[in-house]
């Protein structure tokens, strides 16, 4: 029963991860996209998901999954923003 429980797991895993792969463009404002990469490829991101910066323009390029894409727009969103002044 384990060794077809521990198969049932590998294969709901391999599901999850068979979706068809989207782009996500994102120009940031305030944060600076080389700092945001690392954070949203451990936050945000599948196994399959990869994240890119041109440094020119201040962009992420964000490949995965759609709904891992929802997730790391929504932190995008949350971190993009102006440091208070005092």
């Amino acid at each position: 029963l384990a060794d077809e429980e521990s198969q049932r797991r590998k294969l709901a895993d391999e599901q999850a991860l068979a979706g068809e792969l989207r782009v996500l463009t994102k120009t940031l404002s305030y944060a600076r996209a080389e700092e945001l990469q690392l954070l949203i490829t451990k936050s945000a991101l599948s196994q399959r998901g990869t994240v890119q910066v041109d440094p020119r323009t201040n962009t992420l390029i964000i490949t995965d999954l759609a709904d891992r894409l929802t997730t790391a727009e929504n932190l995008i969103g949350a971190l993009d923003r102006a440091q208070p002044q005092v």
